[in-house]
């Protein structure tokens, strides 16, 4: 009848009756929500056809997002990609790059300084390779998104609140 606080991936349609609450929601074609309340309310709701609800959101503002055009694991990807891309940034930043700073213009150090400053100079090469790497997988799925041909669409019976975030395709 309903979902809620689920985590849902499915290779075709998700169908529910009456609502969907606080749910992560990949579908490869289409999320239906249809019935006598047919509510979306709260979480991520992703298919590449279409995503279908008498109303999406609330009075209270919950936050809603439906994103539709892409295939959910494409998006989910993305994400993981983006995030990852700002850990190893972070870490150059705050970590390597201070000591490379430091320890770079110093003269005559010592062994164990030495091997400190090796070791930051090979994790900055490995995070450069991984950055590079995520990059190029993050604009092979960029230029999926663009060839692909799904237009995606959202259809609501009756309302869609304040606090909905729609994102269709790209």
């Amino acid at each position: 009848k309903f979902l809620q606080n689920a985590v849902i991936k499915a290779g075709e349609d998700v169908v529910a009756q009456e609502g969907i609450l606080h749910c992560k929601v990949g579908a490869g074609v289409k999320v239906i929500c249809y019935g006598r309340k047919a509510q979306i309310v709260g979480g991520v709701v992703r298919a590449t056809d279409e995503v279908y609800a008498k109303a999406i959101g609330s009075s209270a503002y919950t936050r809603t997002r439906i994103e539709v055009g892409i295939y959910p694991e494409v998006r989910e990807r993305l994400e993981e990609l983006e995030e990852k891309k700002k850990a190893l940034q972070k870490e150059l930043t705050e970590n390597i790059e201070p000591i490379l700073g430091t320890l770079g213009q110093q003269r005559g150090l010592k062994p164990d300084k030495m091997e400190k400053l090796n070791q930051a100079k090979q994790r900055k090469q490995e995070i450069e390779e991984e950055l590079k790497s995520i990059d190029d997988e993050m604009n092979e799925l960029n230029e999926y998104i663009k060839e692909a041909s799904e237009p995606g669409k959202v259809s609501v019976k009756e309302i869609i609140y304040p606090g909905v975030e729609l994102l269709i395709k790209d």
